[in-house]
């Protein structure tokens, strides 16, 4: 790694520490759980560089996720659109693998379908994670890009 490298490297690291640190922050110092999603997708977006971020919950009849929190979507999706719980979504596919999911290319992934969410926005790359609960998973928190983008162990620990 050169210096210059080495250099953005630890100023990246730096930000998402003083992210964590903030997200922490609002959690201790608030009880609106809506707010503090929307702060973390920000957060989120905003440190791994990407438009789009999403939590999306998993309904109590499982079988479904609902977009609770979002950056970059249309301000009428939060808590309207809704993607399938079943392993074709990618939000399903991460719950079920309960592994992080690196997409390289959505037009051409085979493990799932991309759903019309993502795919009339011009998503082509992203990474999901699922969101632990206290007795069961709550949902999966993603990121999106409308470019070719190859998440590492980094932005997937974030």
């Amino acid at each position: 790694m050169s210096p210059d490298e080495r250099e953005v490297y630890l100023h990246q690291r730096a930000r998402r520490q003083e992210a964590i640190a903030n997200l922490g922050q609002q959690a201790l110092q608030s009880q609106n759980t809506d707010a503090l999603m929307a702060t973390a997708v920000k957060l989120v977006a905003s440190v791994l560089g990407v438009k789009y971020c999403a939590i999306m919950e998993l309904l109590p009849n499982r079988a479904a996720f609902v977009l609770r929190a979002g950056t970059g979507w249309q301000r009428d999706w939060i808590g309207r659109i809704t993607v399938s719980a079943r392993e074709q979504s990618q939000e399903g596919y991460t719950l079920s693998t309960s592994e992080p999911v690196v997409v390289k290319d959505l037009r051409l992934e085979t493990r799932f379908g991309g759903t019309p969410f993502l795919h009339n926005q011009g998503i082509i790359s992203g990474a999901s994670v699922a969101i632990a609960g206290e007795e069961a998973s709550f949902g999966v928190l993603s990121v999106h890009s409308v470019q070719h983008r190859l998440f590492d162990e980094d932005d997937l620990h974030f």
